[in-house]
């Protein structure tokens, strides 16, 4: 019995002793923006987002068009628009591809 009861490290009182630092306050608010920033950058997250903001330019392309022929754009403005429109989507795509060298 005496083994076990100081190997375990109990008091004297039957509580355990604690070996862990006691927790902060923000531990845990810091633990969860850590776990979100982990999953956000991993890269097959990546390829995802990336993916998903290439889909969602290429929707908005289509909304632009679509503004032009009801009259909400001016002729100019849509052109600029759907011009910076596609060289956002034409970076998002080119980073999805690696290059071959």
């Amino acid at each position: 019995m005496n083994a076990y009861y100081e190997n375990t490290a109990y008091c004297r009182n039957g509580a355990r002793v604690s070996t862990l630092p006691p927790r902060r306050y923000g531990d845990g608010f810091i633990n969860f923006i850590c776990a979100i920033i982990s999953v956000l950058t991993c890269s097959a997250a990546l390829k995802i987002e990336k993916t998903a903001i290439s889909f969602g330019l290429f929707l908005a392309f289509f909304g632009i068009v679509g503004s032009i022929d009801s009259g909400s754009i001016s002729m100019l403005g849509g052109i600029l628009l759907c011009a910076v429109v596609s060289l956002l989507e034409y970076a998002t795509l080119k980073s999805l591809v690696k290059r071959v060298k």
